[in-house]
């Protein structure tokens, strides 16, 4: 609250009428600029707060993505010996478990990516240079799309271990039972390819969010081999992009 006070006698020359409005402008002046003054430095201690918050949760983040990576690499050596028990059981039906390729196993870990000082800065965000609130804005949908992978990579697992409510044990399974776990198997790898793939471009973009997944491993996981001379002119084409990207980046900063 701005108190303005009376003056004490009226204003009995134009003169005192003068000196009166004016040293109210000058009180009102002096107010307006201390509260744009204290504003100005509280969204200066607030940006910097959120600053923080922001780096602490990205240290967070590249731990879990770290975490995801060797869950990545586990969960394909467990699937592909799930399948490979799945296979062998259909060709020697009730098999003892000592004689399969693998232990069959469904046991796996989600990991899920903090978000909250990203939402606790949203308002702050104009407060933010352009190019730093561009960046924070496409890193937190990556996030989200890789977080929405992980659920994927969770309910392929479930639509696997749902199964074995109605399904015998793995050595009394049919031939149409196998064939569909071998299906819902096929499927739960598809999902991890997915997520390491979404994995790789969040690495391209930022190379802090490590380690990662790589082309060979996803490939020798989908058995795809491609033609080398297309993939050599593909990650050209990457590279070129990058670069420019980063080029650019380095302008508007």
């Amino acid at each position: 609250m701005i108190d303005i006070h009376p003056a004490h006698h009226a204003a009995t020359t134009w003169r005192d009428f003068f000196i009166h409005i004016a040293t109210i402008v000058l009180g009102l002046i002096i107010a307006v600029g201390l509260e744009q003054t204290v504003e100005y430095f509280h969204h200066r201690q607030q940006l910097a707060e959120a600053r923080h918050a922001l780096a602490v949760e990205r240290r967070v983040n590249i731990v879990f993505f770290g975490a995801q990576t060797a869950e990545f690499r586990r969960m394909v050596a467990v699937l592909e010996g799930n399948l490979a028990t799945l296979t062998y059981l259909k060709a020697h039906p009730h098999a003892a478990p000592d004689t399969w390729p693998a232990k069959f196993s469904l046991t796996n870990i989600m990991y899920t990516y903090h978000d909250a000082a990203w939402h606790s800065a949203e308002n702050v965000l104009e407060s933010m240079p352009g190019p730093e609130r561009d960046t924070d804005t496409d890193l937190y949908r990556r996030l989200a799309n890789l977080q929405q992978s992980a659920r994927d990579e969770r309910a392929a697992m479930i639509a696997i271990s749902n199964c074995f409510i109605l399904y015998p044990t793995l050595q009394e399974l049919s031939p149409a039972q196998i064939d569909h776990l071998i299906d819902l198997t096929a499927e739960a790898i598809a999902k991890y390819s997915a997520a390491a793939a979404t994995q790789r471009n969040i690495n391209d973009q930022y190379p802090d969010f490590k380690p990662t997944t790589t082309h060979a491993e996803e490939d020798n996981l989908l058995h795809y081999k491609g033609d080398p001379e297309i993939s050599a002119k593909n990650h050209a084409i990457l590279d070129r992009v990058r670069a420019d990207a980063e080029a650019a980046g380095k302008d508007q900063q």
